[in-house]
């Protein structure tokens, strides 16, 4: 996408897909990539690849609780007694 069509509409796909779906009306998500040129630039984000990252992200939160590794460790506090 040029820059010159960039807009506050768009945003970074890692974000994108932590928006519940009723806040992603009118939002465009995007990566950052370079152009032959190595100039950054930044390339929208078709919905099927929406999905599979959502997909895959929702995949690793599943393996991360079956390891234990979500759970919040608790401490007790020594109140003297």
């Amino acid at each position: 996408m040029p820059r010159d069509a960039w807009n506050d509409n768009m945003m970074v796909l890692s974000e994108f897909i932590e928006l519940p779906e009723a806040d992603r009306e009118g939002i465009f998500p995007y990566i950052w990539t370079v152009d032959k040129k190595q100039n950054l630039v930044r390339v929208l984000v078709a919905a099927p690849i929406v999905e599979s990252c959502e997909d895959r992200k929702n995949f690793w939160v599943m393996l991360k609780e079956l390891a234990g590794l979500d759970k919040v460790e608790t401490s007790t506090v020594d109140i003297g007694r």
